[in-house]
């Protein structure tokens, strides 16, 4: 493995993202952050293309969570029946699932496939099952209220697709998806879906406080004006909520993070894949979608 990769033209930033998946695996960090760089351009070698590619697939928990974000786009009325929510979800969840199914992602690597799909882990049929099971409990009457009540609200903004917002914090350039966000008596609500538990999650609290992160600056409101929520839909179609807004750890985490991420880049900026060891634990590596890749 001995490609590398120039950072001279691409400013570093931090991201919950970014730091979740550096401290998943570094490797994995390297290929998402600098092996797939330029893979999109057509003199690009096959290799780089092939990184980007898989950079590019998506687990079966964020394709789920895309479609439940895509309600919200909609006008409230669209949705006003247990009826209507329902048919929208599936609606447009058959249409993206056609999609992958067609191989559209062969010829534009951005256009939407699974990676259990690509990876002959799960058919289309096993993957379509799943995920019209999830729907059929996300539109059960305690999801559905959930979501006709969050659908009415004014948000300040929607983003569902790769839609970010950059600012600085204590001289660190940030990243943030500022997730689903409006306003109550002055106070702003930050709203973010768990589909798998809060204890699985990975330091699921430093996202939604990224968000609020950024609201303090932009509004020049405290942080007490902020008010996290993270909706955790269980197995069971209940809904708990979960409010955390850990501000001191995260500008620790921060900082700290955006040291040691860096501190893998040799002088002139310069990333080596073995710089960046990949993780000693197999069950991510067998779960991991660059595995095919890694080793070569």
């Amino acid at each position: 493995m001995s490609s590398v990769f120039n950072n001279s033209e691409q400013e570093y930033h931090w991201s919950y993202f970014r730091y979740s998946i550096f401290k998943f695996c570094e490797r994995y960090y390297y290929f998402h952050y600098y092996g797939a760089n330029k893979g999109w351009e057509i003199q690009a070698d096959e290799r780089t293309k092939k990184i980007y590619f898989l950079k590019q697939l998506i687990t079966l928990q964020e394709f789920i969570r895309r479609e439940i974000y895509y309600i919200f786009t909609l006008p409230s009325h669209s949705i006003s029946s247990h009826y209507q929510f329902k048919k929208q979800l599936l609606v447009h969840t058959l249409k993206q699932l056609n999609t992958m199914k067609k191989n559209d992602w062969l010829s534009d690597p951005k256009s939407p496939c699974i990676a259990s799909y690509y990876q002959q882990k799960e058919s289309f049929n096993d993957i379509r099952d799943y995920v019209f099971c999830k729907i059929d409990n996300l539109s059960h009457e305690g999801s559905y209220k959930a979501f006709k009540e969050l659908s009415s609200v004014p948000f300040i903004n929607i983003k569902h697709k790769n839609d970010f917002i950059s600012f600085t914090h204590l001289e660190i350039p940030l990243i943030i998806n500022p997730l689903l966000i409006y306003s109550n008596q002055e106070k702003n609500i930050i709203v973010n879906i768990l589909l798998e538990s809060p204890q699985k999650s990975y330091s699921w609290s430093l996202n939604i406080s990224s968000a609020a992160l950024y609201l303090c600056r932009e509004d020049e409101k405290n942080e007490h004006n902020q008010i996290p929520q993270t909706i955790y839909i269980t197995d069971d179609n209940s809904i708990n909520i979960y409010a955390k807004n850990p501000f001191k750890e995260l500008t620790n985490i921060i900082i700290s993070s955006s040291y040691e991420m860096k501190s893998r880049l040799t002088y002139g900026l310069k990333a080596y894949p073995e710089n960046f060891p990949k993780t000693d634990d197999s069950k991510k590596c067998a779960a991991c979608k660059f595995n095919e890749i890694c080793s070569i």
